[in-house]
């Protein structure tokens, strides 16, 4: 689906189905690039796989792929392959394991490609609770940042922040937490129940994850930010 408007416009993608809806905000085309990490998520029970879909934007697109884990095809962890896309064609990855840390980049930096995240249906820190459908269009390498300040849920009882690291040796400081030392592609889960500053010594990415619902005093299904 393209969207091309004379002024300037925000576009909204919003799955809606009986019980397991969820929307995020698309980004335009020039804040897409051609270097992603996938931040994702892992269903509580392994029952839905985690996933991300990758969307070309120009013909004769090659696209690096390097799986985090063992992937629902069978494509080992750690081990590249590549697919070609032409303008509009998109291609879905699948794992029972977590797919964050995945790599996928753009073999020709001029032809750009966006990257949704999530999941397609997790328990989200619960294993008998509310599912749903975990759907975000992730932010390009070169887009992320070193500071973030987030705000929990109102009644919720507090959220999951999921932080990816995109160099070696980058110590993540979160408020209430002890400092940790991430690696190139790894994450760390960290439960925040008032508003926090995160900070690292070099880019990162982070997440927010609403949890199901018997992990917090409210109704509601998760969902992602």
């Amino acid at each position: 689906l393209r969207v091309v408007a004379d002024d300037p416009v925000n576009v909204y993608a919003y799955h809606h189905r009986l019980y397991v809806s969820e929307a995020c905000m698309a980004l335009p085309y020039d804040r897409l690039g051609s270097e992603y990490l996938v931040l994702a998520h892992e269903d509580a029970v392994n029952t839905s796989p985690s996933e991300f879909v990758v969307l070309a934007t120009a013909d004769s697109t090659v696209v690096e792929i390097v799986p985090s884990v063992l992937t629902v095809g069978f494509r080992p962890p750690g081990v590249p392959y590549t697919v070609l896309l032409d303008e509009g064609q998109a291609f879905q990855q699948q794992a029972f394991g977590d797919l964050s840390g995945s790599r996928v980049r753009s073999l020709d930096p001029t032809k750009p490609v966006a990257v949704f995240a999530g999941a397609r249906q997790a328990r989200v820190n619960c294993q008998l609770s509310a599912d749903d459908h975990l759907y975000q269009q992730i932010e390009p390498v070169a887009n992320w940042g070193r500071l973030f300040h987030i705000v929990p849920f109102k009644f919720r009882g507090g959220d999951e922040l999921r932080v990816l690291s995109g160099s070696d040796n980058n110590t993540i400081s979160i408020t209430g937490q002890a400092p940790v030392v991430l690696d190139s592609g790894e994450v760390a889960d960290v439960f925040m129940s008032a508003p926090s500053a995160i900070s690292a010594t070099a880019p990162v990415a982070v997440g927010q994850f609403n949890e199901s619902q018997n992990c917090n005093p409210a109704s509601g299904d998760p969902s992602y930010l």
